[in-house]
C-alpha cells in the first residue's frame, strides 16, 4: 500500500531553526517537485525493472516498462498506469503524463491512491504553466483523508502552484505545512530555502502590510 508513516515536527521547530539558518542564505530556488515511486499493492509482476531505470535515470524506458507491465490484466493495473505517468513527468513528457491519468481508472477504495493520480495532475497542470488549475485539482486532496506522504505532496504542489502565480505568502504557508511532515536534515534545509523564496517574492513594503495582521509561524518572518 502507499500509506507510510512519517514523523511530524512541531511549528515552532519548523521555523526557529529555520529563521537562524535562512539569515545568510539570501534568496534560494523553490524545492523540486520529485516525489517518491509508491509501493503496489497488487501480486502482478515485479517492477523491478522500471525501477532500476528510474533510479538509473531512464524515465521514458521506466514509463514503457511501467506500460507493459499496465497491460497486464490485474486488478491493480491503474497502479501501474499512474507511476507510468509519474515516469513521464519525470522525463517532461507532459502530454503522455496527462493523456495516462485522464484515462487512469482508480477505485473509490483507494483514497491515497486517487489523492497521487490528483497530485500527479497538478504537476502536470504546472509544468504547462497553469497554477491556477493545480490549486484547484489539489482542492480534493484534504486533510486527513489521505496518508502523510500524499499529504506532504499536496503541500508541497500547492506551494508551487502560488509560487508560480506570485503569491508569496500562500506559498510560504503551503511549505511550513509541508515542513511538518519533514525529519531529513537535507529536506528540512531544502524546505526553508522553499519559504525563504516565497516570501521573498513580496516586497518588504507589501510584506509589512501583508504581515500585520498575522500571527503564529509566518508572524516570523
Amino acid at each position: 500500500m502507499l500509506r507510510k508513516t512519517i514523523p511530524r515536527r512541531t511549528p515552532s521547530h519548523t521555523l526557529s531553526g529555520i529563521v537562524n539558518g535562512l539569515v545568510c542564505l539570501g534568496l534560494a530556488a523553490a524545492l523540486c517537485a520529485c516525489t517518491s515511486i509508491p509501493r503496489l499493492s497488487g501480486r502482478g509482476e515485479t517492477d523491478q525493472k522500471a525501477q532500476e531505470l528510474m533510479r538509473r535515470g531512464e524515465p521514458e524506458a521506466a514509463a514503457e516498462e511501467f506500460l507493459r507491465l499496465a497491460a497486464i490484466p490485474a486488478p491493480e493495473s491503474y497502479q501501474y498506469t499512474l507511476r507510468a505517468a509519474e515516469a513521464y513527468i519525470e522525463a517532461g513528457r507532459a502530454a503522455e503524463a496527462h493523456r495516462l491519468l485522464d484515462g487512469a481508472e482508480v477505485p473509490e477504495t483507494e483514497p491515497d491512491w486517487s489523492g497521487w493520480r490528483t497530485v500527479l495532475l497538478a504537476r502536470v497542470a504546472l509544468m504547462q504553466n497553469d497554477g491556477a488549475r493545480a490549486l484547484t485539482l489539489l482542492q480534493s486532496v484534504r486533510t486527513g483523508s489521505v496518508s502523510a506522504s500524499i499529504e506532504r505532496q499536496a503541500h508541497h504542489e500547492r506551494a508551487r502552484a502560488y509560487s508560480a502565480l506570485g503569491r508569496g505568502l500562500e506559498a510560504a504557508r503551503e511549505y511550513i505545512e509541508e515542513a511538518a511532515f519533514l525529519s531529513e536534515q537535507d529536506t528540512l534545509d531544502e524546505n526553508a530555502r522553499a519559504i525563504w523564496a516565497a516570501v521573498n517574492q513580496l516586497d518588504v513594503a507589501a510584506l509589512s502590510q501583508e504581515l500585520s495582521g498575522l500571527s503564529g509561524d509566518l508572524r516570523g518572518w
